[in-house]
């Protein structure tokens, strides 16, 4: 199982008014994806959601590691990140 964090690169904030955005990639597929936007859309519901699949991701890594997977995680930093 690979595990894939993307955050955004020195550049990337200052072209985005430091506006952060994560993002999380199991084996290329994302399945977080969460983003500074405005303030009125910060919160779980909108642009927060993502960490409802925390779960799923805990699952997925233990259900790897029973079955014997290797894990790795890498964390690299982007220009852009493509919001779901």
């Amino acid at each position: 199982m690979k595990v894939i964090q993307k955050t955004l690169s020195a550049s990337a904030l200052s072209e985005t008014d430091y506006r952060e955005s994560f993002e999380i990639e199991v084996d290329e597929k994302c399945i977080i994806s969460i983003l500074d936007g405005e303030p009125e859309d910060n919160n779980i519901s909108r642009n927060f959601a993502g960490v409802f699949r925390i779960t799923e991701l805990m699952k997925m890594a233990f259900e790897a590691g029973v079955s014997g997977e290797t894990f790795e995680i890498e964390e690299i930093e982007v220009d852009s990140c493509e919001v779901d």
